[in-house]
């Protein structure tokens, strides 16, 4: 027998023994090869004639399995004790009518009770209203239907403190049986630190939104202040352009100024198309094009500031068509934008390849240029939005550090991708755009008929608060044959349009006592101006702005500096006659 074993068990036989009774002790004994087995010794009196004792008749049973399990099943028990007992979650079971049946040490942090106060009470005492009247309720008429609120699935619930506090919890709730009795576990966790955290992102992205809000609004009024003083000056080159110069000098800086009044429109332009994509606002107007008269648009549109570097641009484009869907003037904005930022940032004299070609499914463009490089720290943010390299000293046409952010996002929206190389300071910059080609065979587009510029006399009142805008573009219209009258705002606008019944309205929009679309309202209201064909032109041209225009009756809307060409392409294509608007 085990030593441990050994008086216990004396002790059970003797009191036996003395009081004549039954025994049953359970002990380790050890077997011949050394191993202990369990048995279970039951013994009872055995009696001899005349009812005289002479002994125990008993008998001895290997329990050693029935010892391990339990020795298995109470190390499970206190595994689990332990957990529950330890874990940071509060975990509360009930029976089938609420009563409270166990209370961890974690529920007792969290409520403020300790176990000994709340079991025996029904768990509506962890409950503010109005989910303490509903409980019971709910758990008769889940009984009852077999249908779940919040049992076998988790909710966010509040809960009540010993102390009257409510405070914000996660509830998991199972379903166990025990000896033919229902009980319900419930899960609950302090979600307070998380709410908070919520409620300070939902601040911080309402924060973000404003300062979002604020920035679109700042780009928005600062395009809008830039181009206004640019309109007069763009309309004045373009007077000195009709008029004639001989002077060569003077014509040298007619067309330095155009060159300059176009570059800031154009940066414009692409600041606020930055914004768009940011937002998802702007929309690609795709069609089958071929990629060389894409690339030659954009040529055009950079060799002022190649030539005025000095720099050799050589071009090599495949002799065999190379189509892709895309958009054509948007596209020629990613190659122009590159050309200029290799023209911006090599020194005069310098190189610049741009190169095209066909790559299995994809069309690739390459720009190369032998100029300043990007230092290795600036390649992982090349394409941030207002990310510049470092400028030379004597380099100040840096730009504002959103060309190839836009060139990024317009890449990405046909579906393609763009990468920066370089190796490193002095070592030049190559970009590479990958651009998916034209699945089917299918033709380009025909190019649309030329619009005549041949344009019959009209009588036009142009209406702006910039009398230098005004007078200047009303010189031009003069100039071009037409009839012209002008106003300085909304009110004298409508006057002029009554007295001059104008076949064509060029009106500003942000104007003093009535701005342009109050105007344009009253003027379609009149039955004289119900036929006028009304131009929005302003310095507003967010997707927003167009948006006003049309919904208030105005027939286009124009971005200023307005280009002479495209207004007098718009005049041409009215037809001959008295013009009729939208009215």
């Amino acid at each position: 027998m085990h030593s441990d074993d050994f008086d216990r068990c004396l002790a059970t036989y003797t009191s036996a023994f003395d009081a004549r009774q039954p025994f049953s002790m359970e002990y380790r004994l050890r077997r011949h090869d050394g191993e202990y087995r369990w048995l279970l010794d039951n013994g009872v009196p055995l009696h001899g004639a005349a009812a005289v004792f002479t002994g125990y008749i008993g008998s001895c049973l290997d329990i050693t399995e029935r010892k391990e399990a339990e020795e298995r099943l109470r190390e499970a028990e206190e595994r689990a004790r332990t957990v529950v007992e330890n874990v940071v979650d509060g975990i509360i079971t009930i029976d089938s009518v609420g009563t409270i049946q166990s209370f961890n040490p974690a529920a007792e942090g969290l409520f403020g009770y300790e176990a000994r106060e709340v079991i025996g009470r029904n768990v509506r005492t962890l409950m503010p209203e109005p989910h303490r009247s509903a409980h019971d309720g709910y758990i008769a008429n889940y009984l009852t239907t077999g249908r779940a609120k919040i049992i076998g699935s988790g909710r966010e619930v509040e809960g009540l403190r010993k102390d009257g506090s409510a405070f914000p919890m996660d509830l998991a709730v199972s379903e166990f049986r025990l000896h033919e009795r229902r009980y319900f576990t419930g899960i609950v966790r302090d979600i307070t630190e998380r709410r908070l955290l919520e409620q300070r992102l939902r601040e911080r992205a309402e924060q973000l939104a404003v300062v979002e809000r604020r920035k679109d609004e700042f780009l928005a009024t600062l395009a809008h202040e830039l181009r206004n003083p640019l309109a007069p000056i763009h309309n004045a080159v373009q007077v000195l352009m009709v008029t004639g110069l001989r002077d060569p000098e003077l014509k040298w800086s007619r067309e330095v100024i155009d060159r300059q009044v176009r570059h800031m429109a154009r940066l414009l332009d692409d600041l606020l198309d930055v914004s768009r994509i940011s937002h998802g606002k702007l929309a690609l107007r795709k069609e089958r094009i071929r990629l060389a008269a894409v690339i030659q648009s954009a040529i055009e549109t950079s060799r002022p500031l190649v030539e005025s570097q000095r720099h050799e641009l050589v071009v090599a484009v495949p002799d065999e068509p190379i189509l892709i869907d895309a958009d054509p003037v948007r596209l020629a904005q990613v190659f122009s934008n590159l050309i200029n930022n290799a023209a911006r940032y090599t020194e005069p004299g310098g190189h610049i390849r741009l190169i095209a070609e066909r790559q299995g499914s994809d069309v690739v463009v390459t720009v190369k240029d032998d100029g300043i490089g990007i230092p290795a720290e600036m390649m992982p943010r090349i394409f941030e939005m207002f990310c510049q390299g470092q400028e030379r000293t004597e380099r100040a046409s840096g730009g504002l550090g959103v060309g190839l952010s836009l060139v990024q996002g317009l890449v990405q929206l046909h579906g393609g991708h763009v990468e920066a190389l370089s190796g490193g300071q002095d070592m030049g910059s190559e970009f590479i755009v990958r651009l998916p080609a034209a699945v089917e065979a299918r033709p380009p587009a025909p190019p649309s008929h030329e619009v005549s510029e041949v344009v019959p006399p009209r009588r036009l009142l142009i209406v702006d608060d910039m009398q230098d805008t005004a007078d200047s573009l009303a010189y031009l219209m003069r100039l071009k044959g037409h009839e012209v009258r002008t106003a300085y705002d909304g009110v004298a606008a409508i006057a002029a349009a009554a007295e001059f019944r104008p076949e064509i309205v060029l009106l500003d929009i942000g104007m003093p006592k009535l701005d342009g679309y109050e105007t344009c309202r009253q003027i379609r209201g009149q039955p004289w101006g119900k036929d006028m064909f009304l131009v929005a032109l302003t310095g507003w041209g967010q997707d927003g702005d167009r948006r006003r225009a049309d919904e208030a009756g105005f027939d286009r809307h124009l971005v200023k500096p307005v280009d002479p060409g495209a207004l007098m392409t718009l005049l041409a294509a009215l037809p001959p006659g008295p013009v009729r608007g939208r009215g």
